[in-house]
């Protein structure tokens, strides 16, 4: 990865690149959920995927952003659900029965 690896620099890095997924262009938002999936696997391999998942969860986070994006291109929703399972490795349960459900609600 390019960026210091810093909890802070995590937040920036993944809110900078979120508004690839609130894109019209179904290409930006496929590639956008390609590197949130690819940032998560690295952020995963050195241990950082905590700070990542918090962010995704928060009001107006990563959550938000996919289950929109999900709405707009329905032909990438399997690239958005391997992104959602690659952040939400290690809670899946919390991801699915909480945080979605949350969204969902609203």
């Amino acid at each position: 990865m390019f960026i210091e690896v810093d909890e802070a620099n995590i937040f920036i890095f993944l809110s900078t690149v979120k508004p690839g997924l609130l894109s019209r262009e179904e290409d930006v938002a496929l590639w956008t959920c390609r590197i949130f999936a690819k940032i998560s696997f690295d952020l995963a391999n050195m241990e950082l995927l905590a700070p990542a998942y918090e962010w995704f969860c928060k009001d107006n986070g990563g959550l938000q952003a996919s289950v929109l994006c999900i709405q707009r291109h329905r032909n990438i929703k399997e690239n958005v659900v391997a992104f959602l399972l690659q952040i939400g490795r290690y809670n899946l349960t919390d991801l699915f029965t909480v945080q979605l459900r949350k969204i969902l609600d609203n």
